[in-house]
């Protein structure tokens, strides 16, 4: 029979649940004060929409994250990934899923931290 590892605690303390929900609430925020304002909208790949805010939500995100985890590895929608995420504690980041109607102004996108 095998165990399942319990989950890290962060530098700061915090369970590692406490922290994904910190950043969910911090980089949704962030978007949410953005929402349905004017956009620097770029494409990748086909019909693939990035805004600034997907950047900057991701940015602000791995910055906390390199804080309390600063061992983790992050895998990013917007940016590469910071080291091999084949082993070892890894987030996946997506700033902002739905990024379309994001940049349309449709009320259907989140964060998601995984």
């Amino acid at each position: 029979m095998t165990t399942t590892p319990s989950l890290p605690t962060s530098t700061s303390g915090a369970p590692a649940l406490d922290i994904a929900w910190r950043l969910a609430r911090e980089g949704g925020a962030l978007a949410l004060a953005r929402f349905r304002t004017t956009h620097a909208v770029s494409t990748k790949g086909r019909g693939n929409v990035v805004t600034e805010t997907d950047v900057d939500v991701e940015l602000l995100v791995k910055s906390i994250l390199a804080t309390e985890f600063p061992d983790h590895k992050i895998l990013s929608e917007e940016t590469a990934a910071s080291t091999d995420v084949s082993t070892g504690w890894t987030w996946v980041i997506d700033p902002i899923d739905g990024t379309k109607n994001y940049s349309q102004g449709v009320p259907m996108w989140c964060t998601n931290i995984a």
